[in-house]
């Protein structure tokens, strides 16, 4: 289940496209950027026994979480919610990854927000949806989840990812966050 051909395939990409004024395009190039860097996020924040145990519980919260019905209608997701997973997953550094983003999508900070805010319920609605019936009870597993909804190794994300992240440990935050604090 790939988030990105979840939404190009239902017309969701047409629908935030006319509700937010960005071009498909852009909000795909969004999307490609933004899912893993909050997938790195979570991946970096489970790999503590806080951290998982933390995540297990919000995991729980999305796990009837009506993904499809989001997904053929994004006015169903609750991008309140969003902003808050992204404040969790993210914590402080959520301005300046959303800053990086804009920086090299030619979005504002403020869409790349809006976009990123209907993203993180549609994965956490997902990754709990698939809890009930794929064991998440280590890190691994929740990267094996992530992966999928990333749309594997070899689709685009795992190719983003695997540009993104410079020095090979998995998260590609830190990676993001160093380029930018260095002006690149």
């Amino acid at each position: 289940m790939d988030i990105l051909k979840m939404l190009a395939q239902s017309g969701s990409l047409s629908q935030i496209s006319k509700e937010y004024g960005i071009s498909e395009e852009a909000i795909t190039q969004a999307i490609e950027m933004g899912l893993p860097q909050i997938a790195g996020a979570i991946s970096k924040n489970t790999s503590t026994d806080k951290g998982l145990a933390d995540f297990m519980k919000a995991i729980q919260s999305h796990k009837d979480a009506d993904v499809e019905g989001m997904v053929k209608d994004v006015n169903k997701i609750d991008t309140v919610d969003g902003a808050k997973i992204l404040g969790h997953v993210f914590g402080n550094q959520q301005e300046d990854i959303a800053l990086n983003i804009a920086k090299k999508s030619g979005l504002s900070s403020v869409d790349i927000m809006k976009i990123l805010s209907i993203l993180a319920p549609l994965l956490m609605g997902s990754l709990g949806n698939q809890s009930k019936t794929k064991k998440m009870t280590s890190n691994e597993g929740i990267d094996s989840s992530l992966e999928t909804l990333l749309g594997g190794k070899s689709g685009v994300m795992g190719m983003m990812k695997s540009f993104l992240d410079k020095d090979k440990d998995g998260s590609i935050v830190d990676d993001l966050l160093g380029s930018m604090l260095k002006g690149k």
